[in-house]
């Protein structure tokens, strides 16, 4: 915390004594930050049915194969990783460049993110606050555990990309993300994974809500470069992130983005609600939102954008006063697979269970992540 951010907060305690007890709502949220009714029509209003399913790109003569094939294995190399680290710092300085730029235009369009590309990111928060400590309930959590379940096969990643290209400080650089299907047998293929268990991948996720870290589901088309994926396997190509908001390429390109680029990331029915009966005013939050989706209102308390919020959880971490909580103001799909294909319109052409409840599971004696939930859940309020 700096300065600043310090005295505006004790001019925000000085302006909280005079709050009045009544105001405004977010849409479906309280003032005292109380979820009155999931929001279906919000849910609704991140589908795309309109637009065409993602058809892969012909193998044709595998020269698109041989090239992205060729490349990431040097990528995996040591010399090969030096230039990795410096693509990545070039991503975020383009991204920060002006929209119309040709050096924009030519990135978004690299990574799936113009009108023409299937890129999307779901945000999965792994600091919840559940109302209710008694109600069953889905957590973003669980539909995790539900698609390592289905995977057919896993690997966890020796690093972070990112951590380790901007040489993190706060988080582990060695503690990386999760590839199942054809991407985890592809990056342990080049050495830079190893190939885990569902009950390892389990425990690196709660290792990962230990850590503070957000949970991220991500389709990114410029992956296939990077781990040399055939242009017929890329629909199948999943991964789960954790990420760190002082490093992560994904945010910070976020951050410096317009709306058009920010729709391609959506949450999965959790955001975050304010209690402003504890909120100062201090604007700590709004410095950390990479969606920019936090003003203030003409009584100097926050107002979230819930239609653009992603339930990432950075500006709950920045309160030091507990005005945030990230709770469920949507109804949940039943799967990841359910949003790939609803929001992201991409199809991988498996079946997928749903997602249960960890309790469920293990009442049911059904193998790794029985009563995690609760634990990831968070301190009950209620």
């Amino acid at each position: 915390m700096d300065a600043n951010e310090w005295m505006d907060g004790c001019a925000g305690v000085k302006a909280q004594a005079q709050a009045p007890a009544s105001g405004p709502r977010e849409g479906n949220v309280s003032r005292s930050g109380d979820v009155l009714y999931l929001d279906a029509d919000r849910l609704a209003s991140k589908a795309d049915p309109d637009r065409p399913l993602r058809r892969n790109r012909p193998d044709g003569l595998g020269i698109m194969n041989w090239f992205v094939r060729r490349l990431s294995a040097y990528l995996a190399t040591e010399k090969g990783q030096a230039l990795r680290e410096k693509t990545v710092k070039s991503i975020m300085e383009l991204a920060a460049r002006p929209e119309k730029s040709v050096a924009n235009k030519m990135l978004h369009r690299l990574l799936g993110t113009d009108s023409k590309g299937y890129t999307h990111v779901h945000v999965i928060p792994l600091d919840i606050d559940l109302t209710d400590c008694s109600q069953t309930v889905i957590v973003p959590y669980d539909l995790i555990v539900a698609e390592l379940k289905d995977a057919r096969d896993i690997a966890i990643m020796n690093f972070c990309v990112c951590r380790k290209t901007m040489k993190c400080s706060s988080h582990p650089r060695d503690f990386g993300c999760i590839f199942t299907g054809v991407g985890a047998r592809r990056v342990v293929e080049l050495g830079v994974a190893r190939k885990a268990s569902l009950e390892e991948a389990v425990a690196h996720v709660d290792r990962a809500a230990e850590l503070g870290l957000m949970g991220a589901a991500d389709f990114i088309e410029g992956e296939q470069a990077v781990w040399g994926l055939k242009n017929s396997e890329m629909n199948e190509c999943r991964m789960i992130c954790f990420c760190c908001e002082c490093c992560c390429v994904a945010l910070n390109t976020l951050k410096a983005s317009t709306r058009d680029v920010s729709r391609r990331f959506t949450p999965v029915g959790w955001t975050a609600v304010v209690d402003l009966e504890k909120c100062t005013g201090c604007r700590a939050c709004a410095r950390h939102c990479p969606q920019k989706c936090i003003s203030f209102g003409s009584d100097g308390f926050r107002i979230t954008e819930q239609d653009a919020c992603l339930g990432c959880g950075f500006c709950k971490r920045a309160c030091r006063f507990g005005a945030v909580s990230i709770r469920q103001t949507m109804p949940m799909r039943a799967s990841l697979n359910e949003y790939y294909l609803q929001e992201a319109r991409i199809d991988d052409g498996h079946v997928h269970a749903p997602a249960v409840h960890a309790q469920r599971s293990q009442e049911g004696g059904e193998g790794a992540g029985a009563g995690v939930a609760e634990s990831r859940g968070g301190a009950c309020t209620n």
